[in-house]
């Protein structure tokens, strides 16, 4: 019987370090673009220390589920270019609805050459390069590496599949059937968390391209946040919360449990801080911005109810204190963390 308990917790074991690690992967490429090489080698250090761990794990618990996924881990690692960046154009003419067919768009970026790149594999507008701006010292427009997009459907176009690291600005070319000419708009810059715009094509030639900056201020303080890194976020959010739940055991005059719920609150925080950092790096790689604020949101509530019933079981005092003590603790770590990555990293 404990031989059985015990191959049980080496497998749950092996599950817990294998979705940590992929978990980790995944943060470091959704944030690949907002920190330095420094750190990105860093990432790739301690997941290397991950691996490493999980090595000496496999030796002390020899069980072959537990060996089969640290070479999953280890070995089956997901390309960067896996990632599938997508740029949505919503377009019309005059501010109204495009209804002819047949239109064709293209997004355009500054390169020192026109050959210093492959062309997109994307939608090609006839007679495009003699419609584009003059080339200047900085470099000259033309396509951008993308391997899909350039179809008008549903009112956008969808530029995706790019070739390396999203340009840091672009403009789009649009070719209008009906009038047999080509619009090129203003220069935007790129957000990497903001990926919807709107593009007006006006009768007299011209086109304004304007990015929807709704969520501007969630989306700075979540790269803020990636730019903090996994340790220093999940250590600050450990620290604020620890602190915020020994005052409230001192002010519920519970000293005798002071020591057992704080080591509770940094043991639990430990434990959910790098798989809700994961998790919700996860969220926004494959779904954007707003599916990984609402994973957040359901990771919290998740953390209060498990920490709510912890501390009550733990300090005794009850469960509608121990929810009320969690609940404030993680709203003040969440809420400190925010200010702080905007005030330091935005």
């Amino acid at each position: 019987m404990a031989l059985c308990v015990a191959n049980r917790g080496s497998v749950l074991s092996a599950i817990l370090y294998w979705a940590m690690s992929w978990c980790e992967l995944f943060a470091l490429m959704c944030v690949k673009d907002n920190v330095s090489p420094q750190r990105q080698c860093l990432e790739v250090g301690c997941r290397l220390c991950c691996l490493g761990l999980g090595w000496v794990i496999a030796m002390w618990f020899p069980s072959k589920t537990i060996v089969a996924f640290t070479l999953l881990a280890l070995f089956v690692v997901p390309l960067q270019s896996w990632a599938v960046d997508s740029q949505l154009v919503y377009a019309t003419v005059d501010g109204a609805p495009i209804s002819e067919s047949l239109v064709l768009g293209a997004m355009l970026c500054k390169r020192q050459s026109v050959r210093s790149e492959p062309y997109n594999l994307g939608v090609a507008i006839a007679g495009l390069q003699d419609a584009l701006p003059p080339a200047g010292v900085d470099g000259v427009w033309t396509y951008a590496s993308y391997s899909w997009g350039g179809g008008f459907l549903d009112g956008h176009f969808n530029f995706r599949g790019f070739n390396g690291d999203l340009p840091k600005s672009f403009r789009v070319a649009v070719y209008r059937p009906a009038k047999d000419q080509i619009y090129i708009s203003n220069e935007v810059k790129v957000h990497s968390l903001l990926n919807r715009y709107q593009l007006d094509v006006c009768d007299d030639g011209t086109a304004v391209l304007t990015r929807d900056d709704t969520g501007r201020w969630l989306a700075d303080t979540m790269l803020g946040i990636a730019a903090c890194g996994l340790t220093f976020t999940v250590l600050l959010a450990l620290c604020m919360e620890c602190l915020v739940v020994a005052i409230g055991v001192l002010v519920m005059k519970q000293k005798p449990v002071l020591f057992r719920v704080v080591a509770s609150c940094a043991l639990l925080n430990l434990f959910a801080g790098p798989i809700i950092w994961g998790l919700c790096h996860l969220a926004i790689w494959a779904g954007g911005l707003w599916w990984g604020l609402g994973l957040l949101a359901v990771e919290l509530s998740l953390a209060i109810l498990f920490e709510s019933a912890a501390y009550s079981l733990i300090g005794r005092f009850g469960l509608r204190s121990g929810f009320g003590l969690a609940l404030v603790a993680n709203v003040t770590a969440i809420a400190f963390l925010f200010l702080v990555a905007r005030m330091a990293f935005v």
